[in-house]
Formats: C-alpha cells, sequence, structure tokens
C-alpha cells in the first residue's frame, strides 16, 4: 500500500518535488512501492481519472506542493487555468484525496501561501482550511523532518542492503561510487554547482577537462546540500521489471541536487568512467568487479562532495542571513566572497551597506499576503490598499440616495493599509474556535454551509473578539496590527477609486453582486448570482483594489459609532466614535437586501450585541 502520494505541477515544481521525493526515501519501509508521484507511470490505453483515483484509494495521506506558480498555472494552448479544468491532474488527484476523507498536507514551497478557498474550484475548496507546512531551499532538511514528524501516517524507515566490501560493484560502495561519478563527469562543471561564484580552492578533480558530446553536467545552483543523497540515491535492484524505476530514481536524486544526468561519459579522473559503466551495468546485466582501489577512490571522492556541499551550504546560509536585508544580489555575492576568502565579518558587513539600495517599502499596493499564526496556520488573505483621497457620501441625484448619506466632505487617507480581500469566512472563525478564541461561540449557519461561506450570526462583540484571537496568534509582529475597518475605510476600499453608486458602475447587477430583489429579503438564485442565501467568499469580480463582495453577500461591521449624519465626521479616515454607543456602522448590504443598500454610499447600523443571518464582517490591518 503507498503511504505517500506526492501531487505537484511540473512547471511550478517539478525540481522540489523531485528532491522531496528522494528525501523521504529514508523514512519508507519500502521506497518503491509506498510512495506515488509520477503521472508518467500511467498504463496506456487506460482512464487517468480512474486510475488516479485509485493510487489516491491508496494512499494514506497526499502531500499537495504548491510553489508560488501553482494557484494560477495555466494551459499555454487555451490560456485557462489548469485548475478550472476537471480533467487537470493536480485537481483529479487532491479532489479525490478529500472526497475520500484522506488527509492532505499542502506543502508550502518558497513562500506560497495556502490558497483562500474563493480562489479553488468547488471541489478543492476544503484544503483552504489544511493546515500546511513551509518548505524553504535554506532549510530544506529542517523542514522536510517537520514535514514527515507531523504526518498523520506512521513511517517505518527503510532497510539498505548491506555495503559489499569485496570489490564487486553492487552494494552501497557502488551505489555511492555512482553518484560520485556522475558528480564528478562534468569535471569543473559537475563543482560549479557547489561554488557558483568560484571561492572555492580548486582540487585536482576540478581542474580535469571533460571531454565528449555529452560529457557535461549542469551547473544551475542546487537548492539545498546533496549530502543526504549521495549515500542514498541508488539501490540494488534484482527484480528487472523494477529497473526503469530504479533509474528514474537516480534521476530525481540528481535532479534534486540541481544536476542533468544526461552525460554518462568523459573522463574526469581515474576510475570514473568504470564507476559509471558499472552502475549502467547494474541495470542492465551483470556489473564487471571494479578493483578495491577503485572503489576506495570512488568513496574517497564522494566523501569530498559530500563535505564541499555540506561546507558550501553552511556559508551560504550565514551570507544569506547576513545580507537579505539588504535586498541586494550583489551585497550578497559580495559577502559571501568575502566570508570564503577569509575576510572578517565587519569587513563584509562594511562591503554590504555600501553596495546596499535603498530598501524598498515592505509593502507594495496591490500586494497580497498572509499572516503566519502561532499555531501553524495562517491569517485571513490581505490586499495592500494605497494611501488617496476620496469623496465620502453621495450626491444629491444618486438613486436611492438616503439623508444619512450627506454631506460630501473629502476624507484623505494618510498611509497604506491592508483589507481582507474576503469577507472573515466559516474555516477562519472556526479555526479561531478550535484554538480556544472568539469565546467558544460557534454561531448558527442556518443550514447554507460553511467552510469559504462568510460567517454570520456575529455579533459586533464576536467580530472583536476575533480580531482579539488573530493579533494574539501572529507571528512575529507586534503591537496588534488587525482591527475593523472605520467607516470611511469601509467605503474608500469599495469605492476602490470610482465614483459611482457601484464600483463597477451605475446600475446594479447581479453579474458583480449577491443581494436580494427590489421586494428585498430573498436570493436571486439565477444567472451568476445562483444562492437564494450567502454565496461563497469570491464568487463575484473583485473591484479594483482586488477585493470581493464589497457590496452584497453579508453586511460588514465597522469601528464606527453611527451618526445620522456626516456632519462633524472625521476627514482623516478615522472611526467615528461617541460615549455609549448603542449602533455600530454596517456597510455593504447583503445576500437578502434591495440592490439600493449595495451602493458604496449606502449605510445602515445594527445592535452591538445582535446576532443576525445577514451581518458578518472584514478585517483590516495597520501596516
Amino acid at each position: 500500500m503507498a503511504k505517500l502520494f506526492i501531487s505537484y505541477r511540473r512547471e511550478d515544481s517539478q525540481h522540489q518535488a523531485d528532491r522531496l521525493h528522494s528525501a523521504l526515501k529514508p523514512y519508507l519501509a519500502n521506497p518503491r512501492s509506498d510512495v506515488f508521484i509520477d503521472v508518467d507511470n500511467i498504463p496506456f490505453g487506460v482512464d487517468f481519472i480512474e486510475y488516479l483515483d485509485s493510487k489516491v484509494a491508496e494512499c494514506e495521506a497526499l502531500l499537495a506542493l504548491i510553489g508560488p506558480g501553482w494557484l494560477q498555472a495555466a494551459n499555454p494552448q487555451t490560456g485557462l487555468r489548469r485548475l478550472d479544468d476537471p480533467k487537470d491532474f493536480v485537481r483529479i488527484e487532491i479532489a479525490s484525496a478529500l472526497q475520500r476523507g484522506i488527509p492532505v498536507v499542502p506543502v508550502l514551497l518558497d513562500g506560497a501561501p495556502v490558497p483562500n478557498a474563493g480562489e479553488l474550484p468547488e471541489d478543492l475548496q476544503a484544503l483552504a482550511t489544511r493546515n500546511g507546512v513551509p518548505v524553504q531551499r535554506l532549510t530544506f532538511d529542517a523542514d522536510v523532518a517537520r514535514l514527515v514528524g507531523g504526518l498523520p501516517i506512521e513511517l517505518k524507515p527503510s532497510r539498505r542492503k548491506a555495503a559489499d566490501s569485496t570489490g564487486k560493484g553492487g552494494g552501497a560502495g557502488l551505489a555511492i561510487g555512482a553518484l560520485a561519478a556522475l558528480l564528478l563527469i562534468g569535471g569543473i562543471g559537475a563543482f560549479a554547482w557547489l561554488d557558483p561564484m568560484g571561492v572555492l580552492t580548486p582540487g585536482p578533480q576540478q581542474t580535469a577537462e571533460a571531454t565528449g558530446p555529452s560529457s557535461t553536467i549542469g551547473t544551475e545552483l542546487a537548492e539545498g546540500d546533496g549530502a543526504s543523497l549521495s549515500s542514498d540515491a541508488v539501490e540494488e535492484v534484482e527484480d528487472p521489471a523494477t529497473r526503469n524505476e530504479a533509474i528514474r530514481d537516480l534521476q530525481r536524486a540528481l535532479s534534486g541536487l540541481g544536476l542533468y544526468t544526461s552525460a554518462i561519459d568523459g573522463d574526469a579522473g581515474p576510475g570514473t568512467n568504470r564507476a559509471v559503466s558499472a552502475f549502467a551495468s547494474e541495470y542492465g546485466g551483470t556489473a564487471p568487479d571494479l578493483s578495491a582501489s577503485d572503489i576506495a577512490e570512488i568513496e574517497a571522492l564522494t566523501a569530498r562532495v559530500t563535505g564541499e556541499a555540506e561546507a558550501y551550504a553552511e556559508r551560504e546560509a550565514e551570507a544569506w542571513s547576513e545580507a537579505r536585508g539588504a535586498n541586494s544580489i550583489a551585497a550578497y555575492q559580495a559577502y559571501l566572497a568575502d566570508y570564503t576568502n577569509g575576510a572578517n565579518a565587519a569587513t563584509a558587513r562594511s562591503r554590504i551597506a555600501a553596495l546596499s539600495p535603498t530598501p524598498e517599502p515592505q509593502y507594495r499596493a496591490g500586494q497580497t499576503f498572509r499572516d503566519a499564526l502561532s499555531g501553524g496556520g495562517q491569517g485571513p488573505q490581505m490586499v495592500v490598499v494605497p494611501a488617496g483621497s476620496f469623496t465620502m457620501g453621495s450626491p444629491s441625484g444618486e438613486s436611492g440616495r438616503e439623508d444619512g448619506e450627506g454631506p460630501q466632505h473629502t476624507v484623505r487617507i494618510g498611509s497604506a493599509f491592508a483589507v481582507g480581500k474576503y469577507e472573515v469566512t466559516w474555516a477562519e472563525w472556526e479555526a479561531c474556535v478550535e484554538d480556544g478564541g472568539c469565546n467558544g461561540y460557534t454561531p448558527n449557519d442556518q443550514g447554507w454551509g460553511k467552510g469559504a461561506r462568510p460567517v454570520i450570526n456575529v455579533t459586533w462583540e464576536d467580530a472583536k473578539a476575533y480580531i482579539t484571537w488573530l493579533n494574539l496568534s501572529v507571528s512575529g509582529v507586534r503591537d496588534e496590527p488587525y482591527r475593523l475597518l472605520t467607516e470611511a475605510e469601509w467605503e474608500y476600499a469599495a469605492r476602490a477609486g470610482t465614483q459611482s453608486a457601484y464600483w463597477w458602475g451605475s446600475t446594479a447587477s447581479h453579474e458583480y453582486a449577491n443581494y436580494g430583489t427590489d421586494r428585498c429579503c430573498r436570493g436571486l438564485a439565477s444567472g451568476r448570482d445562483r444562492w437564494m442565501n450567502t454565496a461563497p467568499s469570491g464568487s463575484f469580480s473583485a473591484n479594483a483594489f482586488g477585493l470581493h463582495d464589497m457590496h452584497g453577500n453579508v453586511w460588514e461591521w465597522t469601528e464606527d459609532c453611527y451618526q445620522d449624519s456626516y456632519t462633524g465626521a472625521p476627514t482623516d479616515g478615522s472611526a467615528r466614535q461617541v460615549s455609549n454607543c448603542s449602533r455600530r456602522v454596517v456597510r455593504g448590504g447583503s445576500w437578502g437586501y434591495t440592490p439600493q443598500s449595495l451602493r458604496s454610499a449606502n449605510r445602515n447600523w445594527g445592535d452591538p450585541s445582535g446576532r443576525v443571518n445577514f451581518i458578518g464582517f472584514r478585517v483590516a490591518r495597520t501596516l
């Protein structure tokens, strides 16, 4: 039974998938049968959907590798997003696991976030609430160890065959030697992987010339070290039926090192060609004997490769840590060169200071991010909204205008801030409750469904309780950055630079929002607005700031106390507060209200202790 299924998208994470596959092998009792990774093994003539579903059914956990390009990867022929295709391999794999209740672990590569449910097709939306594990280039080994330790299945270490020390090619000595030989065939090219800036001291094997049309090995920088792969990458294979898979294992191992496998000849030193030939023969016939001196030389070379990789990885990690704040590749290179050549830390830091540009702002308008939470999860997806000015309120001629929407006045938002891309969802609320926050309160979902839908039946005080929990849970952030939007911030964010009644124009449209009818109180349930009540977050287009459902779905609590007009209202975007506040402003309309209530300028209020099924909330974050 295959314990692990590795799901990945080739254009997004093939290199990391191969590397992870190799790194997991020591934890598997049967490395060949305990993991499924590649759709290349689907037999010809079978239904690939049924085949993938059957392979997922055999596993005990699925690792969903999510890189920066995973979500928006598009089919180059159609231009459409791959995830929106029901026949997409990745979608089939993850949806099958979710449907079967098999644990799905998002493996978040190079800072990629867990996608929000509103960004996913319906059969994948449950992925948004799965706890993921970040895997970074410089901390790969530690991250994999944490991944293995947290998997909801029991893994047993594999049992490698004992090394054959008699000189026969076929034990661990050959496995080590073959990989070392392949590493060294490219001569100086192979060591360019270990030393991309040429700062390591050359050795005799580094200066050997490679010959032959296919005698070079790629020189891209490996994402980590190769030490853990050099002794475990290749196993003995006696069953001819598994020889091709064994060769694929070697290819994956080399890919994990950042190298290519096209070269299997050349002259990089005594004994290496014979080692390569021995390896090739091992998977295609009887391996020739290797002399004891050949084996000793190969193992010595392997030890050197391993040592150089480990030493370089340590230097690189220190260099990156020292230079990351400089936002400068030149600074990083300068530091690494100085460090490797023995310059002291003070000299290196002075070079970084001289080369470093003025730091760019940490946040840019339109940028999306999610803060890490101390429990291992992530906070709501946030969008950076720029500073600016706007006219708050509605003009006298706007259809549906109410007296409380005036007088119009100019408001200046002095600095950028972040706004929740979506209204707070049930999944996000339940994460708070499960972690002991939100006063342990579980609202009534009215039987409409939870997950990606906006949470309802929450008071203003409930919303504040969620924000209190969120601020306590955010890792590495001082003060209390999360809060409710002020009323002025809400209207500024909803308008997104427009002055029309709605961000899309002057006329209400069910193409852009979930709301009731002119008679009120129930959804349309047809066309784009096909929901009789709340819709999953993100079901409608975002406005120019990248925010969804600012109009419709649910009313949203704001920080302000409600006043009957804007007379005396702040002009700096701050909240309007009064003593003994018994009415809090809500904005945006809802699934059961008239189109007039959705207008950007429309205002309403609610009892801060009242719970109704048409009010939710959205969070803001101070930057």
